[in-house]
């Protein structure tokens, strides 16, 4: 039985991909926000009901139109990934071209439990690229999730995070910070450098809880700031004492661990997109 965690849920609720999750009886049992906005239809409404019956078009007595349906006639679980087009109808019944891609879901024990399902909205600038690129993203997080999961320790478990912020959002320098006694000064760190850092690889610098990454604990929001405004900020003292030693900064995005009560638990750091 495919069993959804409250973890998982509120992971895809986060992302702006419409994630349907299938058991093996071909039902979903699972969908994130942008499911129902793209549908129209509630979580509750899709719930142990077919997509096929509900969603794809021609399912409701129309004319078939002409699209790949074959993933949505497949008994569950797949063994491999599967791409393809298809036609959705909307609640209000207005049809819409959609691209899919469905991957198995593995328990531990590496058997199939069920499918994740991504699908995207086709716009008509919309590119082969683009989708191939949030696909292997999604596929990061499903990977990076799993990680987290299993992780058995805090170094294991900030290690996955931070592999995990590298590679969904692309970037060359990552770093994410966990609080310990709720002080800034006592931040338990990890950070990752592409091949492009490869010379400031051996780097390693104790937080002193007065650089310019304290302000997410004062705000508890993201903050974004290109190379010119990070290096004109009057809080950011170019490293300090560091400034021999840090590899440079090209940009810079952080963002907030926040507990449900709305604590900071610490943060992620990103610095110098790919792409």
């Amino acid at each position: 039985m495919l069993e959804i965690s409250n973890d998982l849920k509120i992971t895809l609720d986060l992302l702006s991909t419409a994630i349907f999750l299938i058991d093996r009886n071909q039902t979903c049992v699972g969908m994130n926000a942008a499911a129902a906005t793209l549908t129209g239809y509630s979580p509750r409404e899709l719930d142990g009901r077919s997509l096929q019956e509900i969603l794809l078009y021609g399912g409701h007595g129309d004319v078939p139109a002409s699209h790949d349906k074959s993933f949505f006639e497949h008994p569950y679980p797949r063994d491999r990934e599967m791409r393809g087009e298809a036609v959705f109808r909307h609640k209000n019944g207005t049809p819409f071209p959609v691209a899919f891609r469905a991957c198995p879901i593995l328990d531990s024990s590496q058997n199939a439990s069920g499918t994740l399902l991504e699908v995207q909205a086709l716009e008509l600038d919309e590119t082969q690229a683009t989708l191939r690129k949030r696909s292997e993203r999604l596929q990061a997080l499903a990977s990076a999730s799993l990680a987290i999961t299993a992780a058995t320790s805090l170094e294991e478990l900030l290690i996955s995070v931070t592999k995990a912020a590298q590679e969904i959002v692309g970037v060359h320098q990552a770093t994410v910070g966990f609080l310990q006694n709720n002080s800034w000064s006592s931040l338990i760190a990890v950070n990752l450098l592409s091949d492009k850092y490869k010379e400031w690889q051996d780097f390693r610098a104790s937080p002193h809880g007065s650089g310019i990454y304290t302000m997410i604990g004062e705000t508890n929001k993201p903050i974004r700031m290109t190379q010119a405004e990070l290096e004109a900020h009057p809080r950011w003292r170019g490293f300090g004492q560091y400034a021999s030693a840090h590899p440079p900064m090209r940009g810079w995005l952080a963002a907030p661990l926040v507990w449900k009560d709305d604590r900071i638990l610490g943060l992620i750091q990103l610095s110098d997109k790919m792409d």
